[in-house]
């Protein structure tokens, strides 16, 4: 199902099914169609989240430390972060200070 305000040129796709997981998308309307923007998890993602899985995209592991570097953190700011998204299993530890997804 496909939901979107009156005059918004972006909609909420809803996948649901009995063989398939079910998902949220995010699509945007241009000139010439629908297209997948992003899926609804990571659309809404808050921002410190986020940065945290775009470094992790690009990279094999974090540390407290390179994070607050590259995204001018404090350095407990970085920790902190690190173990809330350690703790709720979106990522792991895999080493000492090491995270990964």
């Amino acid at each position: 199902m496909l939901k979107r305000e009156r005059i918004s040129a972006i909609g909420k796709l809803y996948r649901t099914g009995r063989d398939v997981e079910e998902k949220e998308f995010w699509l945007k309307l241009d000139g010439f169609g629908w297209y997948l923007d992003a899926e609804a998890e990571e659309f809404t993602m808050p921002t410190w989240k986020k940065q945290v899985f775009d470094y992790l995209k690009e990279h094999e592991s974090v540390t407290p430390s390179e994070l607050a570097e590259f995204y001018s953190l404090s350095l407990n700011t970085a920790k902190s972060t690190l173990r809330r998204l350690e703790k709720t299993g979106e990522i792991k530890k895999v080493g000492y200070g090491k995270y990964s997804l």
